[in-house]
């Protein structure tokens, strides 16, 4: 054998014997307030008395590592863990190879000046969060953290606003996939993945029009962490349990996927706990939202109504299934597709009992009580294909949309009348949006166009006192609005054009038979249609901190209507419709804005047609016949004042509208129907609003505080019994709410919703007032890393009927078992003392008083597991 040889195995078996006596640790580090991941953090390996360094290394964007430690070192050395703005942490080497780091956050002070990890960083008009700081322990959802953020706010329905205005874009990685519907991202987004949340101020969503048109609004961009890129990520939930009625399920898959080049989510979701899951699927997109008014309507009252003052999961008697698919696709040319799919079935049943009140005047009035109970379900599906090309000299959007809902309500309906009741609606829209713009120099070109066709048949089918009534309401809706425009700008100011062409026709017939009643028309047959001219010149002018914007539309409507039965008829009209508005930024923090406006409104197709409709059981509305122009005016003011390094924003906003409407509301009882119509009056409505907005947010406790507030005054009138209401209507709510972390191990979070009314009929010779209170309490405790448990205790308090005062808890108690930070097991106990009515009283500008008794969820029992990856 060679010497070559035998030093080469030598060697072989040296190099075998120290690898053998070598060992690997690895593991994670977190932050032991909120467990985020930590990334970056030193990991350095210490030997002997002289500590001297032997090895180190840093923690991935996963927040973890791994080292390879001699054998022979167990016992004489230590790993050191170091990252800045946290407490170093020592660790002596043993044999334990699996290690779960938690660091503690700390204030650096060198010469007075404390350094520490900034919550939120300023960068012109972007003001960014970090999530990681403003995360708390029970937090699964990015939504969870944006509620805790100051300035930011989340309505009931999932709207997001900023400083008290709505945002609108909601971007992910720069990306608006979404289109409007971010109740998905918010909603099913972890935390744990998104590394920022940035506000972007002033946000105008197309780049050609940056520096020529300015936006009131923000936006919000999710910037994901490293680790949550390139790779599918997402939760998996799993629970069950029972309440005295039935089994119960809550199931979800979420499976998300975000890269340069292709976005992706997609959604399964079904439960029966009284999640509505279904406000995901809302849409803020503006111009969805501005078109909404122009859809055809329901004129049979399909849609359940839900108790006001109590959180929607309280009393939804639920069974859903929800799928949603979203993805956007990024081509070289700088083009974005996008395809968006959702499928819904929805079921749910309500118990409730209504008492309406009827003013007439001093101690005259007349009631209805209802006792309902009803079943009802909505089908739905939407798919929706986007195109779009966003660069700093040319647009192109294109946006595709087919939409299909079936719904379904049966009503046993006891009280006044004893009847069964049977409703349908089938809306089928069709609807294409296409945008245009292209920018030259100071010279630009803008076209628009809005399509939608839309079919909506409704039944109401009603068996009762040996005698059975229905009604049928065919619409058909064919709508378009196109608008062409021209812009030059010189120096500050900039200039504008636009021309707009509008066309609408609507074709309906009505049938309603089993009514014996001379008065009413049972069957019609109509159409409708009108078409607009319009050219509205525009001035804008923007200097430093100064913004201002004076429109005049110049509007021309024709408008034709032909019933079938009778002679056709024609209307014209010309209106002008000036508005201004100015903001000033008179420095960094304040912010002064008003706006003004004059307008002469359209005609209001809606309520446009001869016949009487039975929109519910008990009711029947009668149309006009007569083309009629509401006029109105409004005025707006507020100011801003937000510091947002430090955590602090605030809103005061006024508002006054002064409208004339040339029809007034008329109502008359007759053998137990509510007969309503309009008479041709003029009716004058004063509408006054205050409102206001406050957060603060502190490193002292981790402390977030928001306080919202409100008042408003509605003066009107109507004929009821051929009498004069005239009723004002006040309102005022308060809404406090503060965030709080006393030590590391609790966790306290308290609101207070008071709510209150007041109704004047025929000034002061009735008056009567009610208030609705609620507070909520919820105390999570944390004695462990891998476990918390929440209490929550909501408590309401009613004035209802006659002055009576409706007291009740209704208190949760939840527990998580965490075996690792990707894996949890949940408990939870809700409705705890089961209670199971909710009672509250309400007022409307028609001049009623509303008792309303819901049935709400009983207690019940879940288990399960929720799991993220």
């Amino acid at each position: 054998m060679s010497k070559q040889l035998i030093l080469f195995l030598l060697f072989a078996m040296m190099h075998y014997m120290t690898v053998a006596q070598n060992y690997r640790v690895a593991g994670t580090v977190s932050d032991k307030t909120n467990r985020e991941r930590l990334e970056g953090v030193n990991v350095l390996l210490y030997v002997g008395k002289e500590k001297k360094l032997l090895k180190f290394t840093t923690t991935t964007t996963e927040g973890s590592f791994r080292m390879m430690i001699p054998d022979s070192l167990t016992g004489k050395g230590y790993l050191q863990f170091s990252f800045m703005g946290y407490e170093t942490l020592r660790k002596n080497i043993d044999h334990e190879k699996r290690w779960d780091i938690y660091l503690s956050q700390k204030e650096m002070t060198i010469k007075e000046i404390i350094v520490k990890a900034p919550k939120v960083r300023v960068q012109g008009d972007t003001i960014t969060y970090d999530v990681r700081l403003f995360s708390k322990e029970g937090d699964r959802s990015i939504g969870d953290v944006l509620r805790r953020m100051p300035g930011i706010k989340t309505n009931e329905n999932g709207q997001v606003s900023y400083n008290g205005t709505p945002i609108n874009r909601f971007y992910i990685e720069n990306s608006d996939m979404l289109e409007g519907q971010y109740g998905l991202a918010t909603n099913n987004i972890s935390n744990k993945e998104v590394g920022s949340v940035e506000i972007l101020q002033n946000h105008q969503p197309v780049k050609a029009l940056e520096g020529i048109a300015f936006s009131e609004q923000a936006a919000i961009n999710l910037k994901l962490k490293e680790g949550a890129k390139h790779r599918w990520v997402g939760t998996l939930k799993s629970y069950a349990g029972c309440s005295p009625d039935e089994g119960l399920w809550d199931v979800q898959g979420v499976f998300m996927r975000f890269n340069k080049k292709r976005q992706s989510m997609n959604t399964f979701k079904t439960n029966n706990i009284g999640q509505d899951i279904s406000k995901e699927l809302n849409s803020f997109n503006l111009n969805a939202l501005k078109n909404q008014g122009r859809l055809l309507a329901d004129y049979i009252e399909t849609e359940p109504p839900f108790s006001m003052g109590l959180s929607r999961n309280r009393e939804l008697l639920n069974r859903t299934y929800q799928v949603t698919t979203h993805h956007l696709f990024k081509l070289n040319n700088g083009q974005d597709i996008k395809v968006n799919l959702v499928c819904q079935r929805h079921k749910e049943e309500s118990a409730k009992e209504v008492e309406s009140i009827y003013y007439e005047g001093q101690n005259e009035e007349w009631s209805l009580d209802e006792q309902e109970k009803s079943d009802y379900i909505k089908k739905s599906f939407s798919g929706t294909v986007t195109t779009e090309m966003n660069k700093p000299a040319y647009n192109l959007t294109e946006r595709f949309q087919v939409s299909l809902d079936w719904k379904d309500r049966s009503i046993s309906m006891g009280g006044n009348q004893i009847n069964q009741q049977d409703m349908y609606t089938g809306s089928k829209k069709v609807m294409n949006e296409l945008f245009l713009l292209k920018r030259s120099g100071n010279n630009f070109v803008t076209f628009s166009s809005y399509a939608v066709f839309q079919a909506n048949p409704q039944n109401l089918h009603i068996q009762g006192d040996n005698k059975e009534v229905a009604q049928t309401v065919n619409p058909k809706q064919l709508f378009t609005e196109n608008n062409l425009g021209w812009g030059i700008v010189v120096g500050k100011v900039i200039i504008d054009f636009t021309g707009n062409f509008t066309g609408m026709y609507k074709d309906m017939s009505c049938r309603l038979t089993g009514l014996e009643n001379s008065n009413i028309s049972d069957r019609a047959d109509m159409s409708l249609g009108y078409m607009k001219l319009a050219l509205t010149p525009k001035l804008t002018y923007m200097t430093g901190p100064f913004k201002s914007v004076l429109a005049f539309p110049t509007n021309y409507y024709l408008y034709h209507y032909k019933n079938f039965s009778e002679r056709a008829l024609n209307h014209d009209c010309f209106s002008i419709s000036p508005s201004l508005y100015s903001e000033w930024h008179f420095s960094s923090r304040w912010n002064l804005y008003v706006r003004g406006n004059i307008n002469k409104q359209a005609v209001n197709t809606q309520l446009f047609y001869l016949s009487d409709i039975l929109t519910t059981y008990r009711t029947l509305q009668r149309g006009l016949t007569t083309f009629c122009h509401a006029k109105t005016a409004v005025i707006t003011g507020g100011i801003e004042y937000k510091i947002p390094l430090k955590e602090f924003y605030s809103r005061l906003e006024f508002s006054r509208s002064w409208s004339i409407i040339p029809y007034v509301l008329s109502q008359n009882v007759e053998k137990g129907y509510i007969f309503s119509k309009f008479l041709l009056d003029s009716r004058q409505i004063k509408r006054t609003v205050i409102s206001g907005n406050l957060s603060k947010g502190t490193d002292w406790a981790s402390t977030t505080f928001s306080l919202q507030v409100g008042w408003s005054k509605n003066i009107s009138h109507l004929f009821r019994n051929e009498k004069t209401i005239q009723n004002c209507l006040t309102q005022l709510y308060l809404k406090p709410e503060i965030d709080i972390n006393p030590a590391k191990w609790i966790n306290i979070q308290y609101g207070l919703n008071f709510s209150g009314e007041s109704l004047v009929i025929n000034d002061n010779e009735s008056k009567e007032s009610a208030y609705t209170l609620n507070q909520s309490l919820l105390i999570r405790f944390i004695p462990s890393d891998k476990l918390y448990f929440s209490i929550k205790s909501e408590y309401y308090s009613n004035q209802i009927k006659d002055g009576n005062i409706r007291n009740f808890f209704l208190t949760d108690i939840s527990l998580t078992y965490k075996f690792s930070d990707r894996f949890s097991m949940d408990f939870q106990l809700v409705n705890l003392f089961n209670e199971r009515e909710y009672s509250y009283t309400s007022f409307s500008n028609e001049a009623m008083r509303i008792n309303k008794r819901y049935m709400i969820r009983p207690g019940n029992l879940l288990i399960g597991a929720y799991v993220t990856f």
